[in-house]
């Protein structure tokens, strides 16, 4: 009889307990933070409903259960493809380079003027093989837009002569890659050099 449980006696050590309960009240902070306030007081319906499914998560957390998903206010994510994971794999390595200021970004250069900007400007991509990710490199010579562009395989400059319409991407010089260290070292290259 001695070594009976009550039903007041906690199971599991205290420490379990208190990292259970920390672990609700992190969901708890999590569901609130995902509520419009803003919207709620505007009496907007698709607010008011998520704001029901919290306060129904809220009283199952505030009873020990577990909150996984909530209708409304968890959104689902999409696994990523391996397309997606090898850009973000790319865009993370270079970064971690110093490459954060040029990458997704293409050098247009006209006169005297030179602006670095975003590839979702790029006008059309005739001429061009498939790739990954682009980068601006650090310079070049004449009119037009320049951009490094890496794919599985290489790094390629290309530039696009002024104005876009009337001309296709033209391969100025790639270079292979194995690994992490030789593709930052054909980005380097290519940067100063693809481009004269």
């Amino acid at each position: 009889m001695e070594n009976e449980q009550t039903d007041n006696e906690p199971t599991g050590s205290a420490s379990d307990n208190l990292k259970s309960w920390i672990e609700r009240a992190k969901r708890a902070h999590e569901l609130v933070e995902a509520i419009d306030f803003q919207k709620v007081t505007s009496h907007e319906g698709e607010e008011l409903q998520k704001l029901k499914a919290v306060n129904n998560a809220l009283e199952t957390l505030s009873n020990g259960g577990d909150v996984d998903l909530v209708e409304g206010v968890d959104e689902m994510v999409e696994p990523l493809s391996p397309e997606e994971q090898t850009k973000i794999q790319l865009a993370t390595q270079l970064s971690a380079a110093g490459w954060g200021q040029q990458m997704g970004r293409f050098l247009w250069q006209q006169g005297s003027t030179s602006e670095l900007r975003p590839s979702e400007l790029i006008p059309h991509h005739t001429g061009l093989p498939s790739f990954d990710l682009c980068v601006a490199p650090a310079k070049a010579t004449g009119n037009g837009s320049f951009a490094l562009f890496i794919s599985g395989q290489g790094v390629f400059g290309a530039s696009l002569g002024d104005p876009p319409t009337k001309h296709q991407w033209h391969i100025t010089q790639s270079l292979p890659h194995d690994s992490a260290s030789q593709l930052l070292a054909c980005l380097e290259h290519l940067s100063e050099k693809a481009f004269d």
